[in-house]
């Protein structure tokens, strides 16, 4: 459902490769790296699920709003990659 306000990934589409994202939970603070962030067709699921050998994050947003369709066109998909993992106090 779209809202009036800033949805929480409302801007998704400004990190850039080499960023850093940082998620808090538990006492620990984990870090990941921007690796690539573009737009990918919803029916492009297979791109959210591959495998990968490290940790990484994918982040999903949808974009370009359709009111004809009454749908988003594309989502936005930004992957990042785990640099480390810092115990916070």
């Amino acid at each position: 459902m779209r809202t009036a306000n800033p949805a929480p990934f409302a801007y998704l589409n400004e990190l850039k490769p080499g960023q850093k994202i940082y998620i808090h939970n538990d006492g620990l603070t984990y870090v990941y790296e921007v690796r690539t962030s573009g737009l990918i067709l919803p029916s492009s699921i297979r791109t959210l699920f591959r495998h990968e050998e490290d940790a990484w994050l994918s982040l999903v947003t949808c974009e370009n709003f359709n009111d004809k369709a009454e749908t988003f066109a594309y989502r936005r998909l930004v992957r990042a990659v785990l640099i480390s993992i810092i115990p916070t106090k």
